[in-house]
């Protein structure tokens, strides 16, 4: 499958469920999108049928998804290829990743997330043990050997237990 055809029809249909947000290379669009968002690498735009601000001129075809977006309040009618386009996302953060069509910078800092969360994984303690060997479950209290606490009577409180009136 043809990656436009691929995109354009994952985001149609994230689209019928909720809107989608579509992650693109701001250096590919070109005029397609604010000046202000040119030189971004990493430049993500929320494509709706239903938003706050309605996007009446909403359209894609086999090369482009457009129309009219509002930026800070300023209308700004947007075209961006899908060449440009590198992660399609709906709000249920379900989608699709074109890691090919990630720019490098955006790969890196993904590859740093990823490492960082592998360490965290590796550094913290495992909350549960699982005994693979049925002659340690043998050596292991069970719940009779475990010392029960002491639940005082009222008149028996310590000090500490005692409600300030």
């Amino acid at each position: 499958m043809q990656k436009p055809f691929e995109k354009r029809h994952i985001f149609s249909a994230l689209l019928k469920k909720s809107s989608v947000f579509v992650h693109i290379n701001g250096r590919i669009v070109g005029g397609g999108i604010p000046a202000f968002l040119r030189l971004q690498d990493q430049v993500i735009l929320q494509f709706g049928l239903d938003m706050p601000v309605p996007i009446p001129d909403l359209n894609w075809d086999d090369y482009c998804v457009m129309g009219t977006l509002s930026f800070k309040g300023v209308p700004y009618f947007c075209e961006v290829p899908w060449s440009a386009v590198y992660a399609i996302v709906g709000e249920d953060a379900k989608g699709m990743v074109f890691e090919e069509d990630m720019p490098q910078s955006v790969r890196d800092e993904a590859d740093r997330n990823r490492k960082k969360k592998e360490d965290l994984v590796k550094e913290s303690p495992s909350p549960l043990k699982l005994v693979t060997n049925p002659n340690k479950l043998k050596e292991m209290p069970s719940v009779r050997n475990v010392t029960k606490h002491k639940v005082f009577k009222r008149s028996e409180r310590p000090d500490y237990l005692r409600l300030v009136k």
